[in-house]
């Protein structure tokens, strides 16, 4: 759905070209609305509204800026949602920078269905083996993940969700992702695949876990620096010299510790 300042098709130089005329139509539908107040309710400076409005910034402004306005403006918190309902070099920048996969309309449709299935941890892992360009076998769910997996493997077969290959299972859809929300409903069972017994030196696999205290700069930098290597990762699994028989799996998080954190 088209929002209100895009109902016209307009060529924009940029995102932040965009971005600016998308303050600029909501301010003048909100009249009212002085550019301080608005700045206030986005959590950002006056003075970056008015570098964005003025086309000042050499680059695009930060994703955190970017997405703080557009939240406000919007009232849109799904990041998915925001990438969707924007055309042009903005989706395009919101897309990049947040690593999202922009999904065809069959990817789209598939993934509607599925969704509410996969907070089963077992439901997704059979899944998201069975998206890969290997697809996989019965025996190898059962390896990984026992009787539960075959379980979860024939329901969703028999349920149109998968496809059989010779011999194995494949998802109708490759390269699909799924909301946010799912993370940590089947995070604790991604952990527990982990082997934390051998040595990373003469193993496959690798792991690992830090903290530390930064400032506002830093923290930025040190997202951006995940960002780039969660680009450099996916786009590894789909050069076809890298593919292979081997299932992998890998993830990372990011964040800040808050107030009664464990306790949520």
């Amino acid at each position: 759905m088209a929002l209100f300042w895009e109902e016209n098709l307009v060529e924009y130089k940029n995102a932040a070209d965009q971005l600016a005329s998308i303050i600029k139509a909501y301010l003048e539908k909100n009249p009212k609305l002085s550019l301080n107040r608005l700045a206030e309710q986005s959590g950002v400076s006056e003075a970056s509204l008015r570098r964005v409005l003025a086309n000042e910034y050499k680059a695009n402004p930060s994703i955190h800026l970017t997405l703080s306005i557009l939240r406000q403006i919007t009232g849109q918190k799904s990041f998915i949602n925001l990438c969707k309902n924007h055309t042009g070099p903005l989706s395009d920048y919101l897309y990049n920078e947040l690593a999202l996969d922009q999904l065809n309309e069959e990817q789209e449709a598939y993934r509607n269905q599925i969704q509410s299935k996969v907070y089963d941890p077992i439901i997704f892992h059979v899944t998201a083996l069975a998206g890969s360009p290997l697809g996989v076998t019965e025996e190898q769910v059962e390896t990984y993940l026992g009787i539960e997996g075959i379980k979860a493997l024939l329901s969703l077969y028999e349920e149109d969700f998968l496809c059989l290959k010779d011999g194995y299972f494949h998802t109708n859809e490759k390269g699909v992702s799924f909301a946010r929300d799912i993370f940590k409903p089947v995070l604790q069972s991604t952990i527990d695949l982990i082997d934390t017994e051998g040595s990373p030196m003469d193993s496959d696999n690798f792991f690992y876990l830090w903290t530390s205290a930064l400032n506002k700069k830093g923290i930025q930098k040190l997202r951006k620096l995940k960002l780039e290597t969660y680009q450099k990762l996916k786009e590894l699994t789909r050069e076809e010299r890298f593919q292979g028989d081997k299932h992998v799996f890998f993830f990372g998080a990011f964040d800040t510790y808050e107030e009664n954190g464990l306790k949520k």
